[in-house]
């Protein structure tokens, strides 16, 4: 498997560790928010790979970014429920993603990760979709 496929799958592990999610986390994007399973959910992508020189010649640094498009589930239909499902669940992922350590990949920098709420995106239960990405900077393998 290549680098970043390992990477995925280590942020898909990480957060299916998240409280409620062992199942709800899908590699892949969505076609819509009611795709997949029931909130909450997470969809878990490669976005973007580039390249940089590395610190030694012909070495590599490769930034990846792995995409992530979330949907909370809200224990009442208020809007401070949904406020405090969208604020736990944003606040379980960037704890998830700050802890992945892929196997065999010397990551060169700690995790980044971001996520937003997105209004524009309601999902079907009336969720707002929770975007973001998670960003892994590591010295890529020479072929």
């Amino acid at each position: 498997m290549s680098q970043e496929g390992t990477i995925r799958d280590a942020v898909v592990t990480a957060l299916q560790g998240i409280s409620g999610m062992t199942s709800k986390v899908v590699i892949g994007r969505p076609a819509t928010l009611t795709e997949g399973p029931s909130p909450p959910v997470i969809w878990v992508a490669v976005g973007d790979i580039s390249d940089e020189f590395g610190p030694d010649l012909p070495s590599y640094q490769t930034r990846l970014t792995v995409d992530l498009v979330c949907v909370a589930a809200a224990t009442a239909s208020t809007p401070e429920a949904r406020e405090n499902a969208c604020l736990d669940l944003m606040v379980s992922i960037r704890a998830a993603v700050r802890a992945v350590a892929p196997s065999g990949i010397a990551l060169l920098q700690a995790p980044l990760c971001e996520v937003a709420v997105r209004l524009e995106a309601m999902s079907s239960s009336g969720m707002p979709a929770i975007v973001g990405a998670a960003q892994f900077l590591y010295l890529s393998e020479v072929s």
